[in-house]
């Protein structure tokens, strides 16, 4: 019988490790058939490069981004690059921007 298993750890700050492991058990015997980390990066303050262009720590998922633009989301963004993505709208200093993201393990 095959199943899933999933664990869930805080790794560290701001990071959500996930792991999917299939399982096939049979009579007794356990047999890892394939497993899938997936890592949730939460409230990141991205790098301000300009009023509108902003970095991050670590390359994303392409389409797994959440961008928090003063506590509410902005879905207008543009992903530029595999760790960038611009605002529609320019920023200021005071701003708050935060983001949520998967990311890229490769």
């Amino acid at each position: 019988m095959n199943t899933t298993e999933i664990n869930v750890t805080v790794a560290e700050k701001n990071l959500i490790e996930v792991v999917f492991t299939e399982v096939d058990r049979i009579g007794g015997l356990t047999r890892l058939e394939d497993s899938l980390a997936l890592y949730l990066i939460y409230d990141e303050e991205p790098t301000r490069e300009s009023a509108t262009l902003f970095s991050l720590s670590n390359d994303y998922v392409s389409g797994s981004l959440r961008v928090f633009f003063n506590g509410l989301r902005e879905k207008n963004i543009v992903e530029v690059s595999a760790s960038s993505f611009s605002m529609p709208v320019d920023t200021i200093v005071a701003d708050n921007i935060t983001v949520d993201y998967l990311k890229d393990s490769e």
